[in-house]
């Protein structure tokens, strides 16, 4: 519970003098440092991988991994549209985590974002990452989809116009840039100005 509320002290305290397990597991394999990253807790979740030794790649039974729990953090945790997402998304891949990776059910960290409704995170998770919703979980349901599962409407359509498999196809057919580029467009509006073919 410290990590996942924000109390480093307190953290630090069952680590340091109490001799807890930093790395203690519960029957799903969820570990404090998935909870912390879940909360969007970055300096509980530094202080576990850089002073106590926590694998910060590690996966619970479903093979959800801190890339996953970090697109499911509370609205409140994330701030406007999960900008505040992002410190810790960038820390997560300096650590080497894969934002690539697909858990159990077939969803992507882009899924996961999806479902918190986190529209800035999936915007880094295409532009940094390369994540396109192009593929469908076990339930044959893309992001987009998942989105407006959650609600999230505007997500949806902007899953559906900016971030799918089939616009980058269309890009790449458009525009001679697009192979030697790595970042995308930021909006349909940039995309109309780069080179047609």
């Amino acid at each position: 519970f410290a990590a996942r509320n924000g109390q480093l002290e307190v953290v630090r305290h069952l680590c340091e003098v109490a001799g807890a397990d930093p790395d203690s597991r519960d029957s799903q394999q969820v570990s404090p440092f998935q909870l912390a990253v879940w909360q969007n807790q970055l300096e509980i979740a530094r202080y576990l991988v850089e002073r106590r030794g926590v694998d910060p790649k590690q996966l619970n039974v479903f093979a959800c991994g801190a890339q996953h729990w970090l697109g499911t953090t509370p609205s409140e945790r994330a701030g406007p549209e999960g900008v505040e997402l992002l410190p810790t998304a960038r820390w997560l891949r300096g650590h080497g985590v894969d934002f690539h990776a697909v858990q159990r059910q077939g969803h992507s960290p882009l899924h996961k974002a999806s479902w918190g409704g986190h529209l800035a995170f999936c915007r880094w998770l295409r532009d940094e990452c390369g994540l396109l919703d192009d593929a469908q979980d076990r339930g044959g349901n893309y992001a987009a989809d998942v989105a407006d599962m959650g609600g999230h409407v505007a997500l949806a359509a902007w899953l559906r116009a900016e971030g799918s498999g089939a616009r980058a196809r269309s890009l790449a057919v458009l525009s001679p840039m697009w192979s030697t580029s790595p970042r995308w467009p930021a909006s349909a509006a940039q995309a109309a100005d780069w080179p047609r073919l």
